[in-house]
């Protein structure tokens, strides 16, 4: 019994010196790459549709010089939207941020300054010249929703 005490102490005291003992291996979780998740992206392909059809018939009612009263009030339920999607995942894909951006100044001039003929020929000519339009169609994807919505089956 004495051998086995001597024993066990000797293994104590030469445990510590001169081997070092490797750390225990911890887990470490990495959260994914942050980007919008498909929800999301659904999420904003809608703000977008609802935005190029608004854009697109205030674009022809300033050109015709026929100002709809709604449309400052249809601009700020946009311009919500818009900027809840600022606000989310979504907004860390560069292509979606800068389109939102562009899209909640336009649509915080029609909210401010759209019922004005003199402030919706400025927003139109913005709308043209930074080609917000043709950035919103494009970032639309078609699919099964877009064909039944255009009479296709």
């Amino acid at each position: 019994a004495a051998l086995v005490a001597l024993g066990v102490g000797l293994d104590r005291m030469t445990a510590g010196r001169g081997t070092a003992s490797a750390p225990a291996p911890v887990a470490v979780h990495t959260a994914p790459a942050a980007g919008p998740t498909t929800a999301q992206r659904l999420a904003a392909e809608d703000v977008f549709g609802q935005a190029e059809v608004f854009l697109t018939g205030y674009r022809a009612d300033a050109t015709r010089g026929t100002l709809d009263r709604t449309s400052p009030a249809e601009a700020k339920k946009l311009l919500a939207a818009t900027r809840l999607l600022l606000d989310s995942p979504a907004a860390a894909d560069p292509r979606l941020r800068l389109l939102l951006e562009d899209l909640e100044l336009t649509l915080a001039q029609i909210s401010q300054d759209g019922g004005n003929p003199s402030g919706a020929r400025t927003i139109t000519h913005d709308l043209d010249q930074r080609g917000t339009l043709s950035e919103l169609r494009s970032s639309i994807k078609p699919g099964p929703a877009a064909a039944v919505s255009q009479g296709a089956i």
